[in-house]
């Protein structure tokens, strides 16, 4: 079973996509890494040019300026 952070690296990409990454890191000698698998699920999301990855705004809502009918 996957942890929750090796789900959220993967989310969005099919299994033949995942199953490259899976097997891109056990030949490069490790488990599956989080953090290695999120910038190659970017790059592979990017590619298809109707999604773009980006970092979650660390100021949450508050950074949503003029949308208080959303936030509530």
């Amino acid at each position: 079973m996957l942890s929750a952070e090796a789900s959220q690296a993967l989310a969005g990409l099919d299994g033949t996509e995942i199953e490259q990454i899976a097997l891109l890191q056990l030949v490069n000698g490790g488990g599956l890494d989080p953090q290695a698998a999120a910038p190659e699920q970017a790059r592979r999301v990017s590619a298809v040019g109707l999604l773009d990855m980006t970092e979650p705004d660390t100021a949450g809502l508050a950074g949503l300026g003029e949308w208080d009918g959303l936030k509530t």
